[in-house]
């Protein structure tokens, strides 16, 4: 994805912020390109809309045993607390993705699983 491609899916990502429309699932493979090179955000199936004002609001999620992706979440998204931030921070995850041809910032680090990284948050952050 050419670095322009970033700034068109942060616009669109902007956009759904606008509308009030948290994403919840932001990861590479939810951004598809036309043949033109041009993003398309994807996959709305976890997505949520709110009526909070834009980037102040927290949708919180109860825990109904339905699988949800985990490595690009944000720390407070353990707690089941969606907001815009936690679409911004699962954002760097695919600029980071990207710049790194496919990369990701926990590759390479031995011993390190998903469930443990959720373990230990627990562990340390309350959980109310």
């Amino acid at each position: 994805m050419p670095d322009h491609s970033i700034f068109k899916c942060a616009s669109g990502f902007d956009f759904l912020a606008q509308n009030k429309i948290l994403h919840r699932d932001i990861s590479a493979k939810n951004i598809l390109l036309d043949d033109n090179l041009v993003p398309k955000i994807s996959d709305f199936g976890l997505s949520s809309y709110t009526t909070e004002e834009y980037g102040s609001c927290y949708y919180t999620m109860k825990n109904n045993d339905k699988p949800h992706p985990l490595r690009n979440f944000a720390p407070e998204v353990f707690k089941f607390e969606f907001s815009t931030y936690s679409d911004i921070y699962s954002f760097g995850y695919v600029i980071w993705e990207v710049f790194n041809r496919g990369g990701h910032p926990l590759d390479g680090i031995n011993g390190l699983n998903t469930w443990d990284m959720i373990k230990t948050y627990k562990e340390h952050v309350d959980m109310k």
